[in-house]
């Protein structure tokens, strides 16, 4: 997304301010998304904003349980399809 490229590059070029308002609108269009709201947090911190950068923080860790959630679902499903099990690949 746009918006997201935005922040991504004022965060890298330092502007901050712009850095924050470009984030802040990727994260309400992705608010799945742990890379954006670790950079939105990141952003924050610099900006002395410590407790937005903590809310943040906790974003980025629950999305991050949820897109591994979303992966070992994904895994099953492909492992079923193929006639995998756990026991003829070895894993626990």
């Amino acid at each position: 997304m746009a918006n997201c490229s935005l922040g991504h590059a004022f965060e890298w070029t330092e502007q901050l301010p712009e850095a924050r308002h470009w984030l802040e609108i990727c994260v309400r269009l992705r608010p799945d998304s742990a890379e954006d709201h670790y950079r939105l947090s990141h952003v924050y911190q610099r900006l002395g904003l410590t407790q937005a950068a903590a809310e943040q923080a906790d974003l980025t860790k629950k999305a991050n349980v949820e897109q591994d959630q979303h992966q070992s679902i994904a895994k099953k499903f492909v492992d079923e399809m193929l006639g995998r099990s756990d026991a003829t690949m070895g894993s626990k």
